[in-house]
């Protein structure tokens, strides 16, 4: 499975990357702008923090026309944003913190 992480703290990221290192390739993006460069390889599933800099909607939009699935890590917890990324699309949505087994399960089911 090609797994894309974008997140723009590098701790965050990092940790990210530890917790899903054995269910295969992962790319990471640290901005919006790397994140649309990654995703031209068309990854299997993307974890994408919607409180990047510069995130606009269209990036939620765009992971979600060249991946099979999107799941949302975020600390907006405004009921608002976390209606409007199911609203596009997003296979699964969870606020941060989140337990390092809510993250695998999600990204499991979503790339099966």
């Amino acid at each position: 499975m090609r797994l894309l992480i974008v997140e723009d703290d590098p701790t965050v990221r990092r940790l990210i990357e530890v917790i899903l290192r054995d269910l295969g390739e992962i790319a990471v993006a640290g901005s919006a702008e790397d994140a649309r460069l990654e995703l031209m390889a068309e990854p299997d599933v993307v974890v994408l923090d919607l409180g990047l800099p510069h995130l606009r909607w269209d990036v939620l939009e765009s992971a979600l026309e060249t991946t099979r699935r999107v799941v949302v890590v975020t600390a907006h917890i405004e009921p608002a944003v976390l209606s409007r990324a199911r609203e596009i699309g997003a296979h699964f949505v969870m606020t941060k913190p989140f337990r390092p087994r809510q993250l695998v399960d999600a990204v499991v089911e979503s790339g099966s």
